[in-house]
């Protein structure tokens, strides 16, 4: 895990590994904050739509960077005796789709927990965890 002051600013203009860092401190804070930063249903509703969205922009993010790996596969050094950056990058690809397959049953699930959710509403007179 990273530590705050770890943690680069977003900008449009960030590399890849700061931004997925950024997103890692993120997501942290909002489970910080879903201790006593809740006060309505519609706060719920909001968090499970934003986690559901970012669930569904991962998938495109992991293949970008397997087509990455399996663009420049053959410039990459291995540490393993007797296999191959081809080969570990195959792995790499494969591993991935089992991942992608429970994002995309997470990302579902997630959008009907939203959806049941939909019907509640109200402040709370005390937030309680």
């Amino acid at each position: 895990m990273t530590e705050p002051e770890d943690v680069p600013r977003i900008t449009e203009a960030m590399a890849a590994a700061d931004a997925a860092r950024a997103a890692e401190e993120a997501l942290r804070q909002a489970v910080h904050a879903s201790w006593s930063g809740v006060s309505t249903a519609a706060d719920v509703y909001t968090v499970f739509g934003a986690v559901g969205y970012s669930l569904e922009l991962i998938p495109q993010l992991l293949d970008q960077l397997a087509s990455w790996l399996e663009a420049h596969h053959g410039e990459l050094g291995v540490s393993e005796d007797g296999a191959s950056a081809a080969g570990k990058v195959t792995e790499v690809r494969a591993e991935l789709a089992g991942a992608l397959e429970a994002l995309e049953a997470g990302r579902e699930r997630l959008a009907a927990a939203q959806a049941a959710l939909a019907p509640l509403f109200g402040p709370v007179a005390t937030a309680r965890g």
